[in-house]
């Protein structure tokens, strides 16, 4: 005992400082990030491979990626390999989902969920030439492909893109954006997989594209990007049969969304982070800033974290954000980030990058920041890093035991070419 608790000192001790226009008022986060493991540097990809994703279950973590170049005889396929919840790889390989002989049918974009001792992956898949489906495969939690043929979730006539995932102690329900080649917009579906491989027919949720799908323990929460003018995010609650609750619409959960993360607080609602704007040569958008912005469990926005202001040029934190801009445009937050539930309170992960160029309007070397949350409201104001070499690290994902014990996995671009990393998380 007392051997954890100086290191977890130490670690709270060795957090970045704050920066000179911030104010802390609580103490660092009381969390301990563990060594860099590689999970995937050498396959057939080559030097190429990405989009991790990450989900835990019966004391493992399932990570899957695109393993390959999704481009022109790029041969992107989705493979995954079973991790520890400490970090350490526990298969001597990893396996291939759905093996395709057409290098020019991409998989991409994985998306992973774990129920009753089963792991379902999904991704969208270009094996009929023409447009995508979306494909799943279940592995068990001993590592094994228990689908010799992938599951075919939505393959009908027109793309089917972007799946999410997320299970609900009984099984899994799947969402997805469908363009149908007579209409000119993406509407969103979703279906239900059981642990057994059985899809249910889909049923339309009414709110696209760019889907996220979380469980409360009561219902789902659908949430979506519309890129536009403010880039508005929906939200809709459905039932486990993913059809919208008796007299649910879709609703305004914030503006200015970009690439975003939802993810549930049991019993309380749902958790949406994303990023505000890119940088740009004369200011006009802007700080850069991740923001949150929390949906109670009875579908309606939590404003008790107060309105943030709207001036460009801002570079202090507001309600509900969890990293800016620093006034010298040095640091700039934005792109992917990642959220789970640890038991107790929400761990958040993002992107930090730095700003090169003339006008510092051009983003370089990635590295990973954390913080956590109650509800949409950060525990500090000040980011631990979980990733900060020189190297670009990109695209976090996060997976939690729910019990204090988190995997983040990353991206992490080292001469010329990407490996997939991880790193165990203790935020207790």
């Amino acid at each position: 005992m007392k051997r954890m608790l100086l290191i977890a000192t130490l670690a709270a001790l060795a957090a970045p400082p704050v920066r000179a226009d911030e104010t802390t008022t609580q103490p660092a986060l009381p969390v301990t990030v563990g060594p860099e493991v590689t999970v995937a540097a050498d396959g057939p990809g080559k030097a190429c491979r990405g989009a991790p994703a990450a989900a835990f279950g019966d004391g493992v973590c399932l990570v899957a990626w695109r393993e390959g170049w999704e481009g022109k005889n790029g041969g992107a396929r989705i493979r995954t390999l079973r991790v520890g919840i400490e970090g350490r790889p526990l298969d001597r390989e990893s396996i291939e989902l759905a093996h395709n002989a057409d290098r020019d049918a991409p998989q991409e974009r994985p998306r992973v969920a774990f129920c009753r001792g089963t792991f379902l992956a999904v991704w969208q898949d270009l094996r009929g030439g023409r447009d995508y489906d979306v494909l799943g495969a279940r592995v068990s939690a001993d590592g094994r492909l228990l689908d010799r043929e992938p599951i075919r979730i939505a393959a009908g006539a027109g793309n089917q893109t972007l799946p999410d995932v997320a299970a609900d102690g009984e099984g899994f329900l799947v969402v997805w954006q469908g363009y149908v080649e007579q209409e000119r917009a993406f509407r969103g579906y979703a279906s239900r997989v059981g642990t057994d491989g059985k899809v249910s027919a889909a049923s339309e949720v009414g709110v696209s594209p760019m889907l996220r799908v979380a469980w409360d323990g009561t219902n789902f929460l659908v949430a979506c990007a519309q890129f536009g003018f403010w880039n508005v995010g929906d939200a809709i609650r459905v039932g486990r049969d993913g059809r919208p609750l008796a007299g649910e619409k879709p609703f305004l959960v914030t503006r200015r969304v970009g690439e975003y993360a939802l993810s549930a607080v049991p019993g309380r609602g749902w958790l949406l982070v994303t990023h505000r704007s890119v940088p740009d040569a004369w200011g006009w958008g802007g700080p850069g800033a991740i923001r949150c912005c929390f949906v109670l469990s009875d579908g309606k926005v939590d404003a008790t974290v107060g309105k943030e202001q709207d001036s460009p040029g801002y570079d202090k934190l507001q309600p509900g954000w969890l990293d800016v801009a620093t006034k010298d445009r040095a640091d700039w937050p934005y792109g992917p980030s990642a959220a789970a539930w640890d038991g107790r309170q929400t761990v958040v992960v993002w992107q930090r990058f730095h700003c090169v160029g003339e006008k510092k309007s051009m983003l370089a070397n990635s590295d990973i920041m954390l913080m956590r949350t109650d509800g949409a409201k950060r525990q500090t104001d000040t980011a631990v890093a979980v990733s900060a070499g020189e190297c670009e690290e990109l695209s976090p994902a996060l997976a939690s035991d729910g019990a204090g014990k988190l995997l983040c996995v990353y991206e992490k671009e080292i001469d010329g070419r990407t490996v997939i990393c991880a790193r165990a998380i203790a935020s207790r």
